[in-house]
């Protein structure tokens, strides 16, 4: 009997493999010629996102007083020339608000919030709606307006199941709450019936809360929140899916979100700030922060007063920073840009790099480990060093610097 080869069965099984898969390939050419695909279906309508434009690097220029005359969103334009006036790290931010602003808002239906004092400018949906009902704004769009005298009020607290919260303060002791609903809803009954609205002002607090019992709703179902209120209150602000927006606030104050990021901007006060799935942005603030996020990147800019960051598996940035400051990550890079008078830090990475700037003038204890250390040739170090450990002095001493990554490096230097 003849004998045949492996070799030759491997070919032929091969080649019957090749046979079928071109064989379907041709099936489904000619399936796709001959139907025709399901659309998808369209995306619900997205109403325009309340806008913040920060004025207060604009402080010595003499058009500032001109802000104020400001009345609709066409003469939001005459801004533009204003960039100029501003450092060059902040006159993108402020170009991009302007022209977002201006090409998602209707010149009729926007509504201007000008707050010359503080320096903010509040771009806002314009609604003529009875108030504490929803009522249809325009096709899938719906909206809920609660106007509140705040002028004995110290707290407010907003929940929300899903969607973002924008908060900001202002001068002026009148309040207001809008909800804006956007999706696959057919009217303001069923919007209603999707979402239970209580509000409740007695004694000092005003509380907000919007809940849902429908369980799994729509991916394309989307609520925004906007609370205007005194700057001077306590804040109290959660939601379960979605970002944060916070700006000009001086209160103590608390955002949570279980799914979203958070923006902090001219806060000052106690504030504690927690994400489990984002990032947290800090910038222009004081006080006594905590910021902590399970599993995103945090960022301090331009921040007074003492600071704990912490994640569990992000980036850290603290950039132009006085201190104290606690920096902590599970595994991500720190880096840490002093200024002058600046206090204790602590900065820990279970894997990563750490960066520590300090100004020309620094004085300060080191005690630094990591799988290497390098200290900047012009610093006036003394102490002793080894390549994965560093212990003494910068200048005259004082201010303590600890810092460890277990596996990674650590540089300290000058700013610049």
């Amino acid at each position: 009997m003849r004998k045949i080869s492996w070799e030759i069965v491997f070919v032929g099984i091969l080649l019957f493999v090749v046979a079928i898969y071109v064989t379907s390939n041709r099936q489904d050419e000619s399936y796709d010629v001959h139907t025709s695909s399901t659309p998808n279906p369209p995306k619900p309508p997205h109403p325009p996102s309340v806008h913040i434009i920060d004025l207060k690097h604009l402080e010595n220029a003499e058009e500032l007083q001109k802000i104020a005359e400001l009345k609709s969103l066409e003469s939001l334009k005459s801004l533009e020339k204003l960039a100029r006036l501003m450092p060059n790290e902040f006159k993108e931010e402020f170009l991009k608000e302007i022209n977002s602003a201006i090409s998602e808002f209707d010149i009729d239906s926007a509504d201007l919030s000008i707050d010359v004092k503080d320096g903010v400018i509040v771009v806002n949906r314009k609604y003529d709606i009875k108030q504490g009902e929803w009522e249809a704004v325009s096709p899938g769009v719906y909206a809920y307006v609660k106007k509140f005298d705040a002028s004995k009020l110290t707290k407010t607290t907003l929940s929300i199941p899903f969607g973002s919260i924008t908060i900001v303060g202002s001068n002026d002791s009148e309040a207001s709450l809008t909800v804006q609903a956007s999706g696959q809803i057919t009217s303001a009954n069923e919007i209603s019936s999707i979402i239970s609205t209580r509000t409740n002002l007695d004694g000092d607090a005003a509380v907000f809360t919007l809940e849902t019992d429908s369980g799994e709703l729509d991916s394309n179902f989307d609520l925004q929140a906007i609370l205007t209120i005194p700057k001077h209150m306590e804040i109290y602000s959660v939601t379960k899916a979605g970002h944060i927006n916070s700006t000009n606030i001086q209160g103590d104050q608390i955002y949570k979100t279980l799914g979203g990021h958070i923006s902090l901007v001219d806060l000052k006060g106690d504030v504690k700030a927690t994400t489990e799935g984002g990032h947290i942005e800090v910038r222009n603030s004081s006080g006594d922060f905590i910021i902590e996020s399970l599993g995103g990147h945090l960022k301090a800019d331009q921040f007074k007063g003492e600071l704990l960051m912490r994640t569990s598996g992000g980036n850290i940035e603290a950039l132009k920073v006085t201190g104290p400051l606690n920096a902590e990550t599970g595994g991500g890079n720190i880096e840490i840009s002093l200024v002058n008078s600046f206090k204790d830090i602590s900065a820990n990475t279970g894997a990563g790099t750490i960066l520590i700037e300090l100004p020309s003038s620094a004085n300060a204890d080191l005690a630094l480990k990591a799988t290497t250390v390098e200290i900047g040739k012009d610093l006036k170090f003394r102490g002793n060093k080894t390549k994965n450990s560093v212990n003494g002095t910068i200048g005259t001493g004082g201010t303590e610097i600890h810092a460890k990554s277990n596996f990674g490096t650590i540089v300290v230097k000058k700013n610049g």
